[in-house]
């Protein structure tokens, strides 16, 4: 089944559980750092925004999204619409799955990426160092143009490669920007030898760079730990704006542990590479 549904300012995430409204954000943190971008999604959804979710870290938990949309009084049916969720278990196939995001906006046209273990995934030793690397770069192209909404609209090109395959196809309008949302683990990896540079790479794409730090309580809070080259020249002079606190989170730690699931969405077998879509 399918489950549909200029630069960000420092102080674009003012709020938790709140995504920049454009660009490429990056949060970071320990193991359970992917499973946490399901806290996001219901506030999205309220706002009637389709969520398109790669999972690269095999995280996606139906039982916890059905817990976060009754606790904001949205039936499951609805909030299920609103996200498409596709899985990638090898690093190949999640870059194949980044470079269909344009086709996927053209099925279902979704207003946030939100992408779990990048660029974990890629850190695999049983992938040669080369073929990661390009793997990882060729990914990480592609999330820089999504983030400065350089999409291209799928319907329309599909149409007019039927009418004249020598003819571009149009942008997306300017009205459908697009958030990209990374949700990594990678300071819980020791990167293979050649991959070292992976994460940083990633964080230096990005126009906002957060980390998810757990107190002394247990309780969750999200520090603004730097930003991309194009948010390092907005924030240079405000240490202040980078390092903003955000405390109100209300949830601890221990409701982030898996549990036992009884319902796992249908898979079905996507293209030749062995993605999957849900």
């Amino acid at each position: 089944m399918f489950m549909h549904g200029q630069s960000p300012t420092p102080t674009a995430l003012s709020t938790p559980w709140r995504l920049p409204p454009r660009g490429l954000a990056v949060f970071h943190g320990e193991r359970h750092a992917p499973r946490l971008s399901h806290y996001f999604m219901p506030r999205l959804a309220l706002e009637g925004k389709r969520i398109l979710f790669l999972d690269g870290a095999n995280c996606a938990d139906p039982r916890l999204m059905a817990r976060l949309a009754e606790r904001r009084g949205m039936p499951f049916a609805q909030f299920n619409q609103q996200i498409m969720m596709a899985r990638a278990f090898t690093c190949f196939q999640l870059t194949e799955l980044i470079s269909r995001v344009p086709q996927f906006l053209g099925q279902f046209p979704a207003q946030v990426l939100m992408i779990t273990a990048f660029p974990e995934l890629y850190f695999d030793e049983d992938v040669r160092p080369a073929d990661a690397n390009a793997a990882f770069q060729q990914a990480l192209g592609h999330l820089r143009r999504w983030g400065q909404n350089e999409i291209r609209n799928s319907k329309f090109e599909n149409r007019q490669s039927k009418i004249d395959h020598c003819q571009s196809p149009e942008p997306r309008p300017q009205d459908s920007a697009l958030t990209v949302a990374l949700f990594s683990s990678a300071s819980s990896f020791q990167p293979p030898a050649g991959r070292k540079l992976f994460f940083a790479q990633t964080c230096a794409a990005a126009t906002e760079l957060w980390k998810f730090q757990v107190d002394g309580q247990g309780r969750l809070g999200l520090l603004r730990t730097g930003a991309g080259d194009r948010g390092k020249a907005e924030t240079r002079n405000s240490k202040l704006a980078r390092q903003h606190r955000i405390s109100s989170f209300e949830f601890r730690v221990s409701i982030l542990l898996p549990a036992p699931s009884t319902q796992r969405p249908r898979e079905v077998g996507y293209g030749t590479n062995g993605c999957y879509v849900s």
